[in-house]
């Protein structure tokens, strides 16, 4: 099944609803969730059925470019894209449940920290392939717990330089400010 630029799709890994804004090759494009716009492979989403009746797909599935003419593929094209996603990047991951879930009666509070905690790696690792040097994760204050999963990542990830969790007039005492390896 081939699916291209606006359609709507479902994470596996999140069941989090998602369209398809930029096809970016055959399996991978970049999606638009609740907390931004992220890359995904083909192997990781499956259609959104209106329905919501979840099936089997038995194809694989990949992604469709829109045609355009042709252009050669070069440096300033390469840089295009880079500029562009780099431009789009949220410098915020709301990790908050009604951002990422939308409603939380259907899911229990360790499908919620699984959804949450799930959602820091990638987030990370795009921002140091688009050389952002500071993002802000937002966790709330709550118990601590979510804030202390967090961190344990943080401190496990190699290309981290520093993170903190102090007083910001933006978010208060419920953000961590993480400072990445340029």
């Amino acid at each position: 099944m081939i699916l291209k630029k606006g359609d709507k799709v479902r994470i596996k890994a999140t069941d989090e609803g998602a369209e398809i804004v930029e096809v970016i090759d055959e399996f991978h494009a970049l999606v638009d969730t609740f907390d931004g716009v992220i890359e995904i492979h083909a192997k990781q989403v499956i259609p959104y059925q209106s329905s919501d009746v979840r099936e089997t797909i038995t194809s694989e599935l990949s992604f469709a470019k829109e045609q355009k003419p042709t252009q050669e593929k070069g440096v300033a094209n390469e840089a295009f894209s880079f500029n562009n996603r780099k431009n789009r990047f949220n410098y915020e991951l709301d990790l908050h449940a009604e951002q990422l879930i939308g409603t939380r009666d259907t899911k229990s509070n360790e499908e919620i920290l699984s959804i949450q905690i799930n959602r820091i790696k990638p987030y990370i690792d795009e921002a140091i392939e688009l050389r952002i040097q500071r993002v802000y994760i937002i966790h709330g204050i709550g118990s601590g717990r979510l804030k202390a999963e967090v961190e344990n990542i943080l401190h496990k990830h190699p290309q981290i330089v520093s993170f903190q969790n102090k007083y910001h007039p933006k978010y208060g005492k419920g953000a961590t400010e993480v400072i990445l390896k340029r």
